[in-house]
């Protein structure tokens, strides 16, 4: 898996982060396009770097544009390209340093606190768990691309760690020194430049956000309970706001993000190169539903989308449809092949998503509340059950919580919570919480093994804290049986 480069960091993050590091182009997101159409061949990756590193563009080079999607990967490949040099291994190698500064964040902040510790292992136990899951998005989807760590649809594993810092610090009763404030807006840091990289780890944002609500009426109702030793307690005010610290601190920094893009990017991404794409991706998710797949040829598939767009354009008779709507320029656009406008495009997928449920609510609403879920669940229940073909070379690709490595990694957190006394049910109650938010991605978009990787880390790490909560309950009775004896 480290030496597996997707298609996103091949035509677009990597020949920006040439085209800045080694041949001074201003940094706004594009490439030279002499030096980035190259990357769309079949050379090996690696003698690509090389050549595209040594061979100066020309003064008079065109422009070329990260089309449709989220941009932040390049940011990703100048830090591995800066650190390690341009090559491959860089990428791998630089994912252990970003997760390590996270991990360090996380314990300048918490280090001290028993039942923080317990979620970093545990969290450091359930990417552990992913990384046996990663090789099966092809063995499930055939048409996907090899995974790695640092695929962008599987960045959230990055941020896994800041999200739980961010989530359950502010319900630990701790003052708020210099050093928790930085450690905390480090981390927000991580989360949002992540989030930068891979607009679907919206639902971390949403977690930290919905954690720090939580939080809040926690603290209240705490007071309200409690009102004769209240009643004369002074509680300074940055002590009383301080629980609003981290949100506050994610929501900054997503402004901050906003503000960083219109000053950063190129004009063009704000004319006709497009934003993520959302509403192309709303429609591959009908396809969930059998009737919406088969009344509107709806896939997982670009391809399929792009047809479904067109076609309605067609039968409403909107002005919008040209010459250039065809299938093959709007796919040929996202490689700088052909010029297209992908604000009318998503504005086309978005008429088009409405319509179907004006026209078909029963089978769209079917789709999220039924077959989506249902779709989530299986394929949750084949990952941690099934090891497919995998058994024949000896390679148990699978979701298990209870293998040697897993647990040899969780160890130590069970025996913090065992010795330390650590209440385990509200860890594992914001494991529950976090799974679901997890399901998100796959919810809103589709369900794929690599749309999975948050929600297959939560299903780890809410085993794991289940199991620990039993252990530490075991270890419990059987003291207050020795004791009594």
């Amino acid at each position: 898996m480290d030496r597996n480069v997707t298609n996103r960091l091949r035509y677009h993050a990597i020949p920006i982060a040439i085209s800045v590091l080694y041949h001074g182009r201003p940094y706004d997101y594009t490439a030279f396009k002499s030096l980035a159409m190259r990357f769309q061949s079949v050379v090996p990756l690696d003698s690509m770097i090389i050549h595209a590193v040594y061979q100066q563009p020309p003064a008079d080079d065109a422009t070329y544009y990260w089309v449709a999607d989220d941009r932040g990967m390049s940011d990703y490949v100048i830090g591995a390209f800066y650190l390690f040099g341009p090559r491959t291994s860089s990428l791998y190698s630089f994912y252990f340093v970003v997760l390590g500064v996270s991990c360090l964040l996380f314990l300048a902040d918490a280090g001290r606190h028993a039942g923080m510790n317990v979620v970093l292992i545990l969290a450091m136990g359930a990417i552990y768990s992913c990384l046996f899951v990663m090789p099966l998005v092809q063995t499930y989807h055939a048409f996907m691309e090899p995974a790695s760590p640092f695929e962008p649809r599987m960045i959230e594993l990055l941020s896994y760690v800041a999200t739980l810092q961010l989530a359950f610090t502010a319900f630990t009763e701790r003052p708020w020194s210099p050093r928790r404030v930085v450690a905390v807006i480090g981390q927000a840091a991580v989360l949002v430049v992540c989030y930068h990289a891979r607009s679907a780890l919206v639902w971390q944002v949403a977690f930290v956000l919905a954690a720090g609500l939580a939080s809040a009426v926690k603290r209240r109702e705490m007071f309200k309970r409690r009102p004769a030793e209240n009643e004369h307690r002074v509680v300074p005010a940055t002590r009383s706001l301080s629980v609003f610290m981290p949100a506050a601190s994610v929501l900054v920094a997503l402004l901050a993000l906003a503000a960083y893009r219109h000053a950063v990017y190129n004009s063009r991404y704000f004319e006709d190169m497009g934003p993520r794409t959302f509403w192309h991706n709303s429609l591959m998710g009908l396809g969930s539903n059998e009737q919406l797949a088969a009344t509107y040829g709806l896939h997982i598939s670009d391809s399929a989308v792009i047809d479904a767009v067109i076609l309605h354009l067609k039968q409403t008779g909107d002005p919008r449809l040209t010459a250039v709507w065809t299938n093959e320029n709007i796919r040929n656009s996202l490689g700088n092949w052909f010029v297209f406008n992908w604000f009318e495009y998503e504005g086309a997928a978005r008429d088009l998503y409405w319509h179907i449920w004006r026209a078909h609510w029963p089978s769209a609403l079917r789709c999220y509340l039924v077959d989506k879920p249902v779709e989530i669940v299986t394929l949750a229940w084949r990952v941690s059950r099934e090891a497919t073909r995998s058994q024949a070379i000896g390679r148990y690709l699978v979701l298990n919580q209870f293998s040697p490595g897993a647990l040899l990694i969780i160890l130590p957190a069970v025996l913090v919570a065992i010795t330390m006394r650590v209440p385990l049910a509200p860890i594992a109650g914001g494991a529950g919480a976090l799974l679901l938010f997890s399901a998100l991605p796959a919810l809103g978009i589709y369900p794929v093994v690599s749309t999975m990787m948050g929600l297959f880390a939560s299903l780890s790490f809410l085993v794991f804290a289940l199991g620990a909560m039993l252990c530490a309950t075991v270890f419990a009775a059987k003291g207050a049986q020795v004791s009594m004896s």
